[in-house]
């Protein structure tokens, strides 16, 4: 027989406080109760959670801490179905967890969501913005439906669509010596440069790029948001290098203007991600509008008014 979420709670509460007395008033229990519930608990796996040790309290053990991480997910994911029924009486009918980068929401994805939401108000939309490199173990271990991230993240064993083609321009400062509009990246190579951080897959593609010409990329800098880095690149620390939909978003309130860079590499897709095995009905809708509205090569035409114009993100970097 599986334990109650009660019991769950108490135990999770009693590994937090170290107290029994503590967690069974948290828990609105008399002491005799919740240490008759943890005594079962034990029996139930025949393991000890708790030590009493000389002076006094309880003292989880290796198991016990063990059993209240596994519990503390059993109640993350009961609170999260308490509050998907509570919608279902409210009207909605099913939620989609969406994990995306940077980039994409600077590719009309909010108003693209805004259409689908306004022709389907019953499906709930979730977005949470990460990094492409993470956003595939999120989709594999099921936290999320549909992953939104760039090529160059590993994708073993998840299918995946092209949604958007990126392609990355250098920033400079207005006043920047460099006057041609147009590029080559090893051109670039000689200034100092503000970047995103190591991690974010844009910069193994910058420092691979400088490789191929033997040289290295110097990073004067480094900064998790897009705005961060334009905001150092006004202030004439160095050059930098966006993505050409994200860097417009900036350009009218920084004195920095944009070049364009003529490597191919600079040109990035953009891939839709979702495990293999089938997809529920609202995820599978999402999925389905996402793909026909950039196969359409123009805003869909779903019912419902005009999406507002989305800002900029600073949340984190651009891939």
């Amino acid at each position: 027989m599986l334990p109650d979420l009660t019991s769950l709670a108490l135990l999770r509460h009693a590994v937090e406080t170290r107290s029994l007395s503590k967690s069974a008033e948290r828990m609105h229990l008399t002491p005799s109760a919740a240490s008759r519930r943890i005594s079962l608990l034990e029996h139930q796996f025949g393991i000890e959670f708790f030590g009493r040790p000389p002076g006094g309290g309880i003292e989880p053990t290796p198991a016990g801490i063990l059993a209240a991480k596994g519990a503390d997910r059993i109640m993350q994911e009961a609170h999260r179905l308490q509050q998907e029924l509570a919608e279902y009486v409210g009207g909605i009918r099913g939620s989609v967890r969406l994990f995306v980068n940077t980039t994409a929401m600077g590719q009309g994805l909010p108003q693209e969501l805004a259409r689908f939401m306004a022709a389907r108000p019953q499906i709930k939309v979730e977005v949470m913005e990460r990094r492409s490199a993470d956003i595939p173990s999120f989709v594999r271990e099921g936290a999320g439906e549909i992953g939104i991230v760039m090529e160059g993240a590993v994708m073993d064993g998840l299918a995946v669509h092209d949604w958007k083609v990126d392609r990355l321009c250098a920033i400079v400062p207005q006043d920047h010596p460099l006057k041609a509009a147009r590029v080559a990246f090893e051109d670039l190579l000689d200034f100092d440069f503000i970047g995103l951080d190591t991690n974010a897959l844009q910069t193994e593609r910058m420092m691979s790029a400088a490789t191929v010409h033997g040289k290295n990329l110097k990073l004067r800098a480094q900064t998790q948001s897009f705005e961060a880095l334009c905001r150092m690149v006004a202030a004439g620390m160095g050059i930098g290098m966006l993505s050409g939909a994200a860097a417009r978003t900036y350009l009218p309130s920084l004195r920095i203007r944009t070049v364009e860079v003529t490597d191919p590499w600079v040109e990035r897709r953009i891939l839709l991600c979702t495990r293999q095995a089938p997809l529920d009905g609202p995820a599978e809708e999402l999925l389905s509008f996402l793909i026909d509205t950039q196969r359409a090569g123009a805003p869909a035409s779903a019912q419902g008014g005009a999406a507002p114009a989305a800002g900029p993100s600073s949340f984190a970097n651009g891939d």
